[in-house]
């Protein structure tokens, strides 16, 4: 993509440097397909600040995220996001740590949504060998059962949530598999882990993105869509619905299709 490309030529997102980097790959042309699915894709470049509150609000609040997952607009079209953390998983590192994921629609069922995921650290580059897909009415229902649910801590809306993600390698990165890693089921293991762990977190922003309260993006001069949270919020016309909401965390429901991250913002001086 154009905007991902400085003026001396070198990309300037995550998803530059994955997409160049595939295309000089030899081995699989999912390399190639993947680099395409990037250079197409309606890009999201997340803050640190942004992506530190969504990694709190997931980790301290995780059945507040999956409750309300029913209200995730899932991208009609391929769409990239990034934000500077490490994996999940524990790929990357460092201040310069970047971890991003590749979501396009399924071209035969519009409610599948396939996911790659890529990390960087050090200028270094990779993508996963592994891709994630969720079917989006199945986490749907997920959120609506788990509303009624009285098991609510973290680990059993994680283990919830992560019933209706799935994961495969196609078989021609499996033989790339063979040859760079140790033959075995826990490499196999990493590969699949590396695919799914980053989908709590992409399901959180989007969530985020969606309700009041939460990230909001802008379009920059280059043409890339920047994330980031709201510098202020006008906290008296809120008064009385936040007196009713102050003993609940996270993201609450506030009506139909949807809800509020209460969170403390900043007030603009």
């Amino acid at each position: 993509m154009l905007d991902q490309i400085s003026n001396h030529g070198k990309p300037t997102t995550l998803a530059g440097t994955i997409a160049e980097g595939a295309l000089r790959l030899l081995g699989a042309e999912e390399h190639v397909q993947i680099a395409g699915l990037i250079r197409e894709a309606k890009t999201y470049v997340v803050d640190r600040d942004a992506a530190l509150a969504v990694s709190q609000v997931l980790s301290d609040h995780t059945w507040s995220v999956e409750s309300n997952l029913d209200l995730v607009k899932a991208p009609g079209t391929t769409t990239w996001f990034e934000w500077p953390l490490p994996t999940h998983s524990g790929r990357g590192g460092g201040d310069d740590a970047r971890t991003g994921c590749l979501v396009t629609p399924h071209p035969e069922n519009q409610d599948l949504m396939m996911v790659v995921t890529a990390w960087e650290t050090g200028g270094a580059a990779e993508h996963s060998y592994g891709v994630a897909a969720m079917y989006m009415p199945d986490i749907a229902l997920n959120a609506k059962l788990a509303r009624r649910s009285r098991e609510r801590t973290k680990e059993q809306s994680v283990t919830r949530l992560m019933g209706h993600i799935h994961a495969f390698v196609p078989a021609s990165f499996r033989d790339e598999i063979s040859i760079i890693a140790d033959p075995g089921e826990q490499s196999m293991d990493a590969v699949l882990r590396d695919a799914t762990s980053e989908i709590p977190f992409l399901l959180a922003l989007m969530l985020a993105m969606n309700s009041e309260n939460g990230v909001i993006s802008n379009e920059d001069e280059t043409g890339l869509r920047r994330i980031h949270l709201p510098k202020s919020v006008k906290m008296k016309s809120l008064t009385a619905m936040m007196h009713r909401f102050r003993a609940t965390d996270g993201f609450v429901r506030t009506g139909f299709r949807r809800t509020w991250w209460n969170r403390h913002v900043r007030d603009e001086p």
